[in-house]
């Protein structure tokens, strides 16, 4: 009895030891080991798209994450930790901006304010929040703009496409013709007058003559002049005019590219005010339209519930003390929401797996019974899985599914905060007498190490053992770190 005890002792320490060593780590290689955090809240009208473990982000670099979200008085509380050594003051702003279109997820950016105002106590509330442009919000303007160009194209068919809009460009042509008309006449009734202009013109320079000449001569020594000048500067004469062609040529293109693109523009509207094309279906067909809209939510909100999946990972070791045996769990939680999650788990235990099988002899032999009944059961060496679906109601939960290869069904009950927690598991209903029912205290020792004690078997004495254990849980923001460390020393 006391080698036993000697050799649960030591084994107890070993696993405790190890669970320590991988906790620190894990520790280690978490971010929340190098940099420590102090909380703050805000309260947002919308939390739409925010999700818990959401990075905070300051300047474009992850300066903390989202806590907790909660409602608060009517709006979304939500709780962040931000690294230690940034200061927030009082006229610090959050903001929720959008990290993709496609997904609807969002980051909050964090501006920390201006030393001139006070500092912002741990567990303080920031208080001004810029809520962000919204999907709907965005959607609608596309919807109004929309019915501006249905509106814009059917007052443009209405004016032109219509029997009076085209009796208006008639009457205006005809007014056209009338006035050229009028001008001929006017041309006509005025030529002996015109003829009468031109001979005074004549006789004005026929008496002008000298004077014209010394007009003229004065022009010819100006030009003279000017061309010397020109002469001169003839570098930057060139070069000016040389610019000056240039802007003309580039003037011209433009206005060629502007005649074509409103030639291109007119013919877009024509088709789709006709429902041509993608855009004119959208346009004209409601029930396109209406399909687009849904199949687009309905990829958001499937989107949107993956990337809110959590993943919680749990290695645990437990030692019996009557069979001296150590029993190992390796288990995954699946979480979609806080309140539901599946446990995947692969177990290697002592007992092995258990087979139970019947069988009813009938013989002609004298020397042995007419007829006899066996049960037998055969144990092999093999890993047993686990596949339970859980469900939490205030400080319960419910499991059921397949415990360690065989059906089974169990409950927890959650104390102290969460700090303590207490499972029931009933399962193996074939392979002995009664049932195995098992009981299981886990007290959280540390953040993510927990010390575990209780009893397996119980209904059967035979069978009945004791067990104490550790287990070290880690989640997603863990994962992330042991994979950045392992691709660091991979790269080195």
């Amino acid at each position: 009895m006391k080698k036993t005890i000697k050799n649960a002792v030591t084994v107890g320490l070993l696993t405790v030891s190890i669970v320590t060593a991988s906790y620190f780590a894990i520790l280690y290689l978490s971010e929340e080991y190098h940099e420590d955090t102090l909380p703050y809240y805000a309260l947002f009208i919308d939390a739409t798209g925010l999700v818990e473990n959401s990075e905070v982000k300051m300047a474009g670099l992850k300066v903390g994450s989202i806590s907790k979200i909660s409602l608060e008085k009517g709006k979304a509380r939500v709780d962040v930790k931000v690294a230690k050594k940034y200061k927030l003051y009082k006229n610090a702003v959050i903001a929720k901006r959008s990290s993709s279109l496609v997904t609807g997820d969002y980051y909050l950016h964090l501006s920390p304010g201006t030393p001139d105002r006070k500092v912002i106590p741990p567990g303080g509330r920031i208080w001004i929040v810029e809520e962000g442009t919204q999907m709907e919000a965005m959607a609608a303007r596309v919807d109004d703009i929309t019915k501006d160009v249905k509106q814009l194209t059917s007052s443009m068919a209405e004016v032109f496409g219509s029997e009076e809009g085209k009796a208006k460009l008639a009457a205006i042509v005809d007014d056209l013709q009338d006035i050229a008309d009028n001008m001929n006449t006017l041309i006509e009734q005025n030529s002996q007058m015109v003829e009468q202009t031109i001979r005074n013109v004549e006789g004005i320079t026929g008496e002008s003559r000298p004077e014209i000449k010394e007009i003229l001569s004065n022009v010819k020594d100006i030009t003279s002049d000017i061309k010397e000048i020109v002469k001169t500067q003839e570098g930057d004469v060139g070069e000016t005019v040389a610019d000056l062609k240039g802007s003309v040529k580039t003037l011209n293109n433009a206005l060629e590219k502007l005649d074509k693109t409103l030639g291109n523009v007119e013919e877009m509207t024509d088709d789709v005010k006709a429902g041509k094309g993608t855009i004119g279906k959208l346009v004209a067909d409601e029930e396109v339209a209406e399909n687009v809209s849904d199949a687009a939510e309905g990829a958001g909100g499937l989107l949107k519930s993956i990337s809110r999946l959590q993943t919680i990972v749990a290695l645990r070791t437990d030692y019996n003390f009557l069979a001296s045996t150590l029993k190992t769990y390796v288990a995954v939680y699946i979480q979609p929401k806080e309140d539901k999650f599946y446990l995947i788990e692969l177990v290697d235990d002592p007992r092995g797996k258990t087979t139970v099988s019947e069988l009813t002899v009938i013989t002609t032999n004298p020397e042995e019974p007419a007829m006899w009944h066996e049960k037998r059961i055969k144990k092999t060496d093999a890993f047993k899985f686990s596949f339970q679906f859980g469900r939490r109601i205030s400080y319960l939960t419910f499991r059921f599914g397949i415990k360690e290869s065989s059906g089974g069904i169990g409950v927890d009950f959650f104390l102290l905060k969460d700090s303590l927690k207490i499972e029931t598991d009933l399962y193996d209903f074939g392979s002995n007498t009664y049932p195995r029912l098992k009981v299981t205290a886990a007290l959280r020792f540390l953040r993510k190490i927990y010390i575990l004690g209780g009893v397996d078997d119980i209904l059967n004495k035979n069978q009945r053992d004791y067990f104490i254990g550790a287990q070290l849980r880690f989640n997603d923001e863990d994962l992330k770190a042991v994979f950045a460390f392992g691709g660091a020393t991979a790269v080195k």
